[in-house]
């Protein structure tokens, strides 16, 4: 299916309120081809030589302002994600860092209050959207990015009352040792964190890298995440109902930065190297079923190859259109002794070659200075 619209998620510094923009990727960021064949489009990107115009962000499709609190800094978001199915492109999930959680639909224009998240998550969390076997709602897996932090700050549980680790989910709620309710509806439900941040000497750890692969068995699907402490490696968790459980995988990481995403059309996995240059990258991670590090098939030209020496990307999104068609959004730091941000989204066309190779088509590229509206997420 084909996106229609990528949803920008922008923070106003000054009020601390969020907002979601709705921009057309087809008007902003990709040639119209008119039926042209893939080689024309890219002679054109050549021969125009354009440069790269500046993003007009539209007027606001909605506005969360975050709620007060007296807990010193929880009055922000910090957690916007999207939760997909239903053939949907605009169903958001919200949260601000007290826990208070929204389900906010763009297509129809529809909000739905949410149950409490259990605990904090910090600021930006992990967040995977993972279908579930005949259910006509997908999951969506939220994990604590900086691992243990919040366990540390309110101290660990053996009963997993406290985690940093949960899942909003459909289905039946139940309370105590029986069934006081059965209509189905939205909860979130605390689950084990890997078994080594339970450890008496564990010190938080960054998840550098995530991703998700369906079981080709049960239909069911794994979580992937590696961990900046290379000693630690790579865990995965069996979303199973029935398992529900974390495997320690291989002392190795996964050698990309942030998330990976799944394309069913090339049946591979695309995300950004772990290197410091975050170009964009198609993986093969069957190859964990081997416990195998997986490689890196192919990594592509930057598309937006920094103009200065100290200008660095300190965030990449990767939005999949559908067609083969990528948003590559950046955010660009000018250096490290100046506030100057801005944001670099970027169309970009993956084709298979005659030696079934993989080659990229750059399309448009759109800038959006920060000055008091700040990018915090595509999606």
């Amino acid at each position: 299916m084909m996106r229609r619209l990528l949803n920008v998620v922008v923070k106003n510094t000054s009020t601390g309120v969020h907002s979601v923009r709705r921009i057309d990727p087809y008007k902003h960021l990709f040639y119209e081809s008119g039926g042209e064949p893939a080689a024309s489009i890219a002679n054109k990107t050549k021969d125009c030589a354009l440069e790269m115009q500046t993003l007009s962000l539209p007027e606001p499709a909605v506005s969360f302002s975050p709620s007060p609190t007296t807990l010193p800094n929880m009055g922000g978001m910090d957690l916007f994600a999207l939760l997909g199915s239903r053939g949907s492109e605009g169903r958001i999930v919200g949260a601000n860092v007290a826990g208070e959680s929204m389900l906010y639909d763009a297509d129809e224009r529809l909000f739905l209050h949410l149950p409490w998240i259990n605990e904090p998550k910090g600021w930006n969390p992990v967040c995977l959207s993972i279908p579930i076997p005949g259910a006509a709602e997908n999951s969506l897996y939220v994990m604590e990015r900086y691992l243990g932090q919040s366990m540390d700050a309110y101290g660990s549980s053996e009963d997993y009352t406290v985690s940093c680790f949960e899942v909003l989910e459909h289905g039946p709620r139940t309370g105590g040792q029986e069934v006081r309710e059965m209509h189905r509806g939205w909860r979130w439900r605390v689950l084990r964190p890997p078994p080594f941040v339970l450890e008496p000497d564990y010190q938080p750890s960054v998840i550098a890298s995530y991703t998700s692969m369906v079981n080709k068995t049960n239909r069911c699907s794994t979580i992937y995440m590696s961990f900046e402490d290379t000693r630690t490696g790579t865990y995965s968790f069996d979303t199973s109902r029935n398992v529900e459980q974390w495997m320690h995988v291989g002392e190795w990481t996964l050698p990309f930065h942030g998330e990976a995403k799944y394309i069913p059309e090339f049946n591979l996995w695309f995300g950004f190297s772990a290197d410091g240059h975050k170009h964009l990258c198609a993986l093969d991670l069957s190859a964990m079923e081997d416990k195998q590090p997986p490689p890196i098939l192919q990594h592509f030209e930057d598309p937006n190859p920094p103009e200065e020496e100290g200008w660095c990307a300190t965030s990449c999104e990767l939005v999949y259109l559908g067609d083969g068609k990528f948003c590559v959004a950046k955010t660009i730091e000018v250096d490290e002794t100046s506030d100057e941000e801005f944001a670099v989204l970027t169309g970009v066309q993956i084709l298979r070659g005659d030696d079934n190779g993989l080659r990229m088509i750059k399309h448009k590229s759109t800038c959006y200075s920060f000055v008091k509206d700040v990018i915090n997420w595509v999606l």
